[in-house]
Formats: C-alpha cells, sequence, structure tokens
C-alpha cells in the first residue's frame, strides 16, 4: 500500500511527506527509493501484519502517537493518515 501511494505522491508531485516504516525492512526499502522515513529505534527486522488491537498494533499507535506529538510540541502543523485509510 505504502508503494502506492509513493506513486500517487511522485504523480501529483506531493513532496512534502514523512513516512514511518514500522520495520527497519520497511525503512531500508524507502529509503533506497530517497523517501524520507523514520523508524523506531528498537523496530524489529521485519514485522508481520498485526491485528487491529493485539499488542504489536497498539505499540505501533503508541509510537505514531508519541511521534506526532513531538511534531506538534516542535510548532509544527501536520495532516495524517493511516495508508489503509486512503
Amino acid at each position: 500500500m505504502a508503494l502506492n501511494w509513493l506513486c500517487w505522491a511522485r504523480r501529483i508531485r506531493f513532496d512534502s511527506f514523512l513516512l514511518l516504516a514500522e520495520d527497519a525492512h520497511s525503512a531500508r526499502i524507502f529509503r533506497a527509493l530517497s523517501v524520507p522515513v523514520i523508524v523506531p529505534p528498537n523496530a524489529a527486522e521485519e514485522l508481520p501484519p498485526s491485528d487491529y488491537g493485539s499488542v504489536d498494533s497498539q505499540r505501533t499507535m503508541s509510537f505514531r502517537t508519541e511521534f506526532l506529538l513531538s511534531v506538534l510540541q516542535s510548532g509544527f502543523h501536520f495532516v495524517t493518515a493511516d495508508l489503509d485509510a486512503i
């Protein structure tokens, strides 16, 4: 899904974005494509999909929330969306 979104963003020349990768493998793929990406410092090498509400899902949501709070506290504004919701 993220690669489809990236193709769309490049097609319309949308270049003011940052992706949050949930694992190191995904982060490497996006960095190789010159995509700005952040990955948690303790990220696993590769994560299988997690069920909504599971501990892994909650861990991911907590990381996202903490990251977005740090963006707001730095004085920036943003729009956020989950790729699976687009």
